[in-house]
């Protein structure tokens, strides 16, 4: 190894091309926009039937429709029935019971949202 030191001009080069380097380094990050995240926008609600018998079960289903385009399946909607005379639903899990002959709105809300479907119960 040659112990002269280096020409002048390949200081300059090799301290402009380390300077070009870090400088692409540390310092303030480039702004990011900040993202917005998706808002809940409807609830459709999805039963796995639309008809059952007296003493019948049907499970209900919430699927939450987001500002973004996005439907998400979400189990924890709130459920109720608009003729607990006709259907009885369970709050927190989503099964109906037919009770007697008639038509009921099973209704799930999931944030603030709310969205229904007919439920209809038939004689056995």
């Amino acid at each position: 190894m040659d112990p002269r030191p280096l020409p002048l001009h390949w200081l300059l080069l090799v301290s402009s091309v380390l300077f070009g380097i870090l400088s692409g380094c540390g310092g303030s990050p480039s702004p990011i926009a900040p993202t917005e995240q998706p808002r809940v926008v409807g609830v459709d609600v999805i039963g796995s039937g639309t008809t059952t018998v007296v003493g019948g079960a049907v499970q209900f289903y919430a699927v939450v429709r987001y500002s973004d385009g996005t439907g998400v399946p979400k189990p924890r909607a709130t459920w109720r029935s608009s003729d607990e005379t006709v259907a009885t639903i369970d709050p927190t899990t989503g099964w109906a019971i037919g009770r007697r002959a008639g038509r009921a709105d099973v209704q799930g809300t999931y944030e603030g949202q709310t969205g229904s479907t007919v439920l209809v119960v038939t004689a056995p």
